[in-house]
């Protein structure tokens, strides 16, 4: 892949630092548990946004790594409380009930700075032992989704999901009756 550095796998441990486990991707959608290292609590995720709002929720309670720049709301919601969004909690590595084997790939995310109003930082693909280094929150999105789709290819060396294909077929039909 270009863009990847040598083989590297990062100490862990810092407090932007956050593991990954991605247990299933359909259609895109990724569901896994995320887990702050730092603090030992974790996160079970339905999908990437969940798993994006919860881990700017944990930078924004912990302070780090510092937000250069104040986030920006819609005028309606300027007045009211914070939006929920999904919380570490305490877990022990006992308690999972996924089994290893069933782990699809597992990342380091390690966010460094947060300028611009997005993420910078390094991302370990951990079974491959690869890092990269992501300069926006969409560059890291990219780098996953190029990382899930090696994994879902190796595994369904075919590649083709009939399921999926007619699914988005008959989405982008529904999409033309509404227009």
């Amino acid at each position: 892949m270009a863009g990847m550095n040598p083989p590297l796998i990062l100490p862990i441990g810092r407090s932007s630092d956050f593991i990954m486990h991605i247990y299933a991707c359909d259609q895109w959608i990724v569901r896994g548990r995320a887990s702050h290292v730092q603090s030992g609590r974790s996160i079970l995720f339905h999908s990437l946004m969940e798993l994006i709002l919860a881990v700017q929720a944990k930078m924004d309670e912990i302070a780090f790594p510092q937000s250069a720049t104040a986030p920006r709301k819609w005028k309606i919601r300027q007045n009211q409380p914070p939006m929920h969004c999904p919380a570490f909690i305490a877990t022990e590595e006992s308690s999972d009930d996924i089994l290893p084997e069933s782990i699809m790939a597992s990342f380091l995310i390690r966010v460094q700075f947060r300028q611009n109003s997005s993420w910078q930082g390094t991302l370990v693909w951990m079974e491959h032992k690869e890092s990269c280094a992501f300069r926006s929150l969409l560059e890291l999105l990219n780098l996953l989704a190029d990382a899930l789709q090696i994994v879902v290819t190796a595994s369904n060396p075919a590649g083709v999901n009939k399921d999926s294909e007619v699914t988005t077929a008959k989405m982008a039909a529904k999409l033309v009756e509404k227009s």
